[in-house]
């Protein structure tokens, strides 16, 4: 009934439940994103869809796909993406270091924003690398195969859980919480579980 609770919230009419969930919508289409994710490796293309066409085999390395980049799409701020698959997948903008960084990874893209998205979005470089944090952590988990839902149930009628939203971190579920609900608090997992007992429900939104 439980499965997979990480986190619970309360405001006075509802429960807000957070839960991991294996949800396989590619973000970068599901949602809108400022900057532009160029992602290849031997076997998939996973780059945003004005990347797709570019073809690595053109190019004599990343450096020569860095330059070309900022000729054709007048970059304004570029950061590589490295990626280290062992076990679990992990993205980054330096290169891994350690044992299994020397052998489990290496260079799948670059992530940037033009010079119109600078001028249109008020994009300095601290904010650019900001939106490079949030939106590697985002695309990490979707390439784990995760996300987060968000549920809740009304007091009045606690065996019925209704969807409200879903999204591929958790300061997005929050950022959702919080244009439904002013006032919330989080409460302890383990004691809300021994609340509720009965079978659930799904609803749909």
């Amino acid at each position: 009934m439980f499965e997979n609770l990480i986190r619970v919230y309360e405001t006075e009419k509802y429960f807000y439940e957070v839960i991991e969930e294996d949800v396989m919508h590619n973000p970068r289409e599901y949602y809108t994103h400022i900057t532009h994710l160029l992602f290849k490796t031997k076997h998939i293309d996973l780059s945003d869809e004005e990347l797709k066409d570019i073809d690595l085999g053109d190019f004599n390395g990343w450096d020569a796909v860095e330059d070309y980049l900022y000729e054709e799409f007048k970059v304004a701020y570029i950061t590589p993406v490295y990626m280290m698959d062992h076990s679990y997948i992990t993205l980054g903008a330096r290169p891994f270091g350690g044992y299994y960084g020397r052998f489990d990874s290496g260079q799948v893209g670059f992530l940037f924003v033009t010079e119109e998205d600078k001028e249109k979005y008020n994009i300095d470089r601290q904010k650019f690398y900001e939106m490079v944090e949030y939106e590697l952590t985002e695309f990490e988990n979707y390439l784990n195969g995760f996300s987060f839902g968000l549920y809740r149930r009304d007091k009045s009628d606690p065996d019925i859980l209704e969807f409200v939203d879903h999204a591929f971190t958790e300061e997005d579920i929050i950022a959702i919480l919080k244009e439904l609900e002013e006032d919330y608090k989080e409460l302890d997992v383990d004691k809300y579980k021994d609340k509720f007992t009965l079978e659930v429900v799904y609803k749909e939104k």
